[in-house]
């Protein structure tokens, strides 16, 4: 059965190492884009490892080109959050500048908390320009070009764009992957921008029958037209993307999210990736999961911090019940007549209730602060109004948590 449907089984460790030795590494466009979000030392670390498997690498022409149209912005972006900084702890100056209302600090706090913050927000008004410098003079964009020098596929040519348009758009009717998540972008400016995912999957393919090498694929688009997902958690890549794979290459491909990746290239090429990074690229990964899915859901709402806190609130228990979910399906195997098992899964039956209620006020929380009603509180009936009741014992929860209106 495996041989057939190769896509729905964990690959052994013999094919997994078989794979790596004899593989291209194929780094998607948030892969490159994502150094830019990392710490300085996480950066260090990450580009370290890339010019180590350097001879390995393969950066799709489509990938290359998102990657420079897109890096702008991200710089941008990574500047904003210095600007929010320091904002936010000006307002933290601000509430205990006035003698005439609570919180009431002493002139000696004052002015030592005031000394306190104006040494930070020098230094990340100081990172804050550094960052933007490199707009016009950025050693990581050096660091990444040198790595990709020699390792960027050929362009397409305008006959290949509009064939390969074509296949996608009766791709996404029938919703084959990957790409058709995608099928409702914008086309102004840019006819091609929905079929990007197919443009590189196509180029991933091309790249693999030439060289008559595997295929390592590190993306951390999270979309369902690339992962299969159960209960929040991600399993495995699409199976008919592993099996087209090999059946137009003749060759095998492994998926992998991008701190799953660094921590196994670490060992492959005895390079060194802290434990510390390999938690922030997961992070980092996560956060931009949310956000991407967010704005797909909102695409005319701009996330502000306190939505960014709600959607990391909202990630972290998603995790959570995921992990319980799997717990209570191994447990709900084996239960037998065992008390202390029945007991144990009582147990986590209620922990799971209660992370799906927490789940589901979080995101009514975060739907009213999408429609600017950032006053709405968890336990305020405001939450309820798209739902047409009044009080919340009228929302009911079934035996695991999920809600409905009965």
């Amino acid at each position: 059965m495996r041989s057939k449907f190769p896509g729905y089984f964990k690959p052994t460790q013999k094919q997994i190492e078989t794979t790596w030795n004899n593989a291209l590494f194929v780094l998607d466009t948030n892969i490159l884009l994502n150094i830019y979000r990392y710490s300085t030392d996480t950066q260090d670390e990450v580009l370290k490892i890339l010019e180590k498997a350097k001879s390995n690498l393969f950066i799709p022409h489509h990938i290359a080109k998102e990657f420079l149209e897109n890096r702008l912005d991200v710089i941008g972006q990574q500047a904003s959050t210095y600007e929010n900084a320091i904002k936010n702890l000006n307002n933290i100056v601000a509430t205990f500048e006035s003698e005439k209302q609570h919180p009431f600090i002493s002139k000696k706090s004052l002015s030592s908390l005031k000394s306190l913050i104006a040494k930070v927000n020098e230094e990340l008004t100081n990172n804050k320009q550094r960052l933007s410098d490199h707009a016009n003079d950025d050693p990581i964009l050096l660091r990444i070009s040198s790595i990709c020098e020699g390792k960027v596929g050929e362009e397409f040519t305008a006959q290949d764009l509009d064939k390969h348009a074509k296949e996608a758009e009766k791709r996404y009717s029938l919703s084959i992957p990957p790409g058709y998540k995608d099928k409702d972008k914008s086309k102004e400016g840019n006819p091609y921008r929905p079929y990007g995912d197919y443009f590189i999957w196509k180029q991933v393919q091309i790249a693999a029958k030439t060289t008559n090498k595997n295929v390592l694929l590190v993306t951390d688009d999270q979309k369902e037209d690339w992962w299969t997902t159960f209960r929040g958690m991600t399993i495995h890549a699409r199976p008919e993307l592993v099996k087209e794979f090999i059946d137009e290459t003749n060759q095998s491909i492994l998926f992998y999210p991008s701190d799953r990746f660094f921590e196994l290239a670490g060992k492959f090429f005895m390079g060194k990736v802290t434990k510390s990074a390999i938690r922030e690229i997961r992070d980092v990964r996560k956060e931009n999961a949310n956000v991407k899915e967010f704005n797909h859901r909102y695409p005319n709402f701009i996330l502000n911090e306190k939505a960014k806190h709600l959607l990391s609130e909202i990630a972290q228990v998603n995790d959570k019940i995921a992990i319980i979910n799997l717990d209570i399906n191994k447990m709900e195997k084996k239960l037998g007549d065992d008390a202390t098992n029945h007991a144990v899964y009582t147990v986590r039956q209620n922990e799971l209730k209660r992370l799906n209620r927490k789940a589901f006020f979080l995101q009514r929380k975060l739907d009213l602060l999408r429609k600017n009603r950032e006053d709405a509180d968890f336990d305020d009936k405001s939450v309820f109004i798209d739902f047409k009741v009044t009080d919340p014992s009228d929302i009911q929860f079934n035996d695991r948590g999920q809600m409905g209106l009965f």
